[in-house]
């Protein structure tokens, strides 16, 4: 993941490395221009069948400004309101309002546009450089690939499959928002990616991130690089196993854990699944759509997995013949002991031979209170959990 952002990040300095890089062709001008109040127009109407009119009317300012609802005077005509509109929709949008007040067949309109009010593009999110882009008063539009160049490019935890572009200023043919993949190359060049207007926000999430440890090859911090899953589709428990090497002979495929965040607040919920049902018995719903997060971990058939606040998470086993048995606070002792920040009033216990149910523990009373009778035996294949303290 972080070759392919330092490759794309030259790839866009290369990009915003020359004033041709912003160049646009007049048919791409006129095309994307549009109305979003505070520019200075001129407005003129004429035409024969005018001329009488005209007249007779109220003369208007050589100039005027678009008001910030979009709303622009025509001579004998009255206000119309432009606000979204390209020029040629704007001048289309006049010449109906004077056909429709003033009863005429033909009238012929111009609008010249004198000048434009500072006009900015927003870059939020996984940008070394999150601010406002102000849009050359040469210029009509800013391509994507320059705005994330000028906003120092992306971080090394962004997600370039999924830049998200919200439209300010739009017309009837342009979304709300769309999701745009920035992350390819086409022939060693970057793509421009689409063209944005004033008031546009460019989003750069977080990249898709998933944690799989235990009884696997490889344990780590993976993301859908790693997976090797192409953007648009859902990252499965079985490509996230994959790109940590695959499982151990050890492991316990019949029951491998799955914690996710829960939320805002709470605990996070802990999920079973049966993998080998899934690859061997074609069963999709067991081989889940990751979220943004998750945690996966795989068992042993003959170990202990204790997650969350300790010092050392992992697999554990019991000790030999004639050792002592595995209890709760033995188990969390060969883990390190809790962290700074562990919740101990409210261990949770998921047993292996009831993978739907937990049991809470208050390990705090237990090792403070000398309460020993409330220190739980394991079994082989159970999963501790220790949460964090909201203090």
């Amino acid at each position: 993941m972080k070759l392919m952002t330092a490759h794309l990040l030259a790839l866009l300095a290369a990009t915003c490395s020359g004033a041709a890089s912003f160049a646009l062709d007049a048919a791409e001008e006129k095309a994307v221009f549009r109305f979003a109040g505070g520019e200075q127009v001129q407005v003129m109407v004429f035409g024969e069948e005018m001329s009488e009119i005209l007249l007779q009317a109220q003369q208007l300012p050589a100039s005027q400004l678009v008001t910030a609802d979009g709303f622009i005077s025509a001579p004998a005509a009255g206000t119309v309101n432009i606000k979204g509109m390209t020029l040629e929709q704007a001048t289309t949008a006049v010449v109906a309002q004077v056909k429709a007040v003033q009863k005429v067949k033909s009238p012929k309109v111009s609008i010249a546009v004198l000048s434009l009010p500072p006009r900015w593009v927003y870059v939020q999110g996984e940008v070394a450089k999150p601010q406002q882009l102000e849009i050359p008063k040469d210029r009509q539009l800013l391509y994507l690939a320059s705005v994330l160049a000028a906003a120092g490019g992306p971080t090394q935890d962004a997600d370039l499959t999924r830049v998200q572009i919200v439209h300010g200023e739009r017309g009837a043919d342009t979304p709300a928002e769309e999701l745009v993949d920035m992350s390819y190359a086409v022939t060693g060049k970057m793509p421009r990616g689409p063209a944005l207007n004033t008031g546009d926000i460019v989003v750069v999430p977080l990249a898709e991130s998933f944690s799989v440890t235990g009884e696997v090859i490889k344990g780590g911090l993976f993301g859908r690089g790693d997976s090797k899953v192409k953007s648009g589709r859902p990252i499965r428990l079985s490509d996230a196993l994959a790109a940590a090497g695959g499982l151990k002979p050890s492991a316990d495929m019949k029951a491998v854990k799955l914690l996710r965040r829960n939320g805002t607040a709470g605990e996070p919920k802990l999920l079973t699944f049966d993998v080998d049902a899934a690859l061997n018995k074609a069963d999709p719903t067991q081989d889940p759509a990751l979220h943004d997060g998750d945690r996966i971990l795989v068992g042993s058939n003959d170990g202990y997995l204790l997650l969350g606040r300790v010092r050392t998470p992992g697999v554990y086993y019991a000790p030999g013949p004639g050792g002592a048995p595995l209890t709760l606070t033995r188990l969390i002792a060969l883990g390190g002991g809790f962290d700074t920040y562990a919740r101990k009033s409210a261990v949770t216990i998921v047993r292996k031979d009831k993978p739907g149910s937990t049991v809470k523990v208050d390990v705090k009373a237990i090792i403070e209170e000398g309460k020993l009778d409330k220190d739980l035996p394991l079994s082989p294949g159970d999963v501790v959990f220790v949460g964090e303290s909201a203090l």
